[in-house]
């Protein structure tokens, strides 16, 4: 039984370095669409190449994952099944707002929407890493460090911020990186441990593609793009599964 867990991994292994590859062939080109040098482009325009680009993005992650399932699938690895009312409005609509502001407001490096993400950032995710039984002190202390943070970035001049996007290749590091950051996120979305970590990256492959997609609509159509998009991708998903 482990030899067979071992062989399944070392393929899955060469799986993904495989993958690595085709991504990167494919970055090469989606790096020119990566950018906001799209935003003098008709909105339909830039809809459908992002519509194309996800799409092909998205049948690669499938046959990937259906080939890793293929040489073997652990029968642990299965999405969290808890969806209530409150988890499916979540997962629809107030989850794609606050994932946006989180991965991808920050994109456009105005100072107001960088505070804006440093804040939600520190108060969803740094102010979890303190585990305070009191609800509301536990609030209080999320808070506050959300505002320090916060107020850390506002004291950071413009021109910082301007001369990193200015830098072609340090800033499509930021984009790239809010991608990765964004698709590695729904780790959380499986309910096993970390000694599946190969498998949990290929599960989370359409996650990346969507990530792209987004990022797109975001640098050439806006933020408010980005989250219509991203609301709509989790409903249509959640309908079809």
């Amino acid at each position: 039984m482990e030899s067979t867990i071992d062989y399944g991994k070392n393929n899955l292994m060469k799986l993904i370095c495989k993958n690595m590859n085709i991504q990167m062939k494919l970055n090469l080109d989606i790096n020119h669409y990566l950018s906001d040098k799209n935003k003098g482009e008709k909105p339909i325009v830039i809809l459908i190449k992002g519509a194309v680009i996800y799409l092909i993005l998205l049948i690669v992650s499938i046959l990937v994952i259906s080939y890793a399932h293929h040489i073997g699938w652990p029968h642990e690895l299965k999405p969290k099944e808890n969806m209530t009312k409150d988890t499916i409005l979540m997962l629809i609509v107030i989850g794609p707002i606050i994932e946006e502001t989180i991965h991808r407001l920050w994109l456009s490096f105005h100072k107001t929407e960088i505070i804006i993400s440093v804040t939600c950032i520190s108060f969803f995710i740094l102010g979890e890493l303190y585990h305070i039984d009191d609800k509301y002190i536990r609030i209080l202390t999320k808070l506050a460090i959300a505002f320090v943070m916060g107020y850390l970035f506002y004291k950071i001049p413009q021109a910082r911020y301007d001369s990193i996007k200015s830098n072609k290749y340090l800033y499509r590091s930021f984009i790239w990186f809010s991608i990765l950051w964004f698709s590695l996120m729904h780790i959380n979305n499986y309910n096993v441990e970390m000694y599946y970590l190969p498998y949990l990256i290929i599960a989370c492959l359409p996650q990346f593609s969507a990530g792209i997609l987004f990022t797109y609509f975001r640098l050439n159509l806006g933020i408010y793009a980005s989250i219509f998009a991203h609301i709509l991708l989790n409903g249509v998903t959640y309908i079809l599964l």
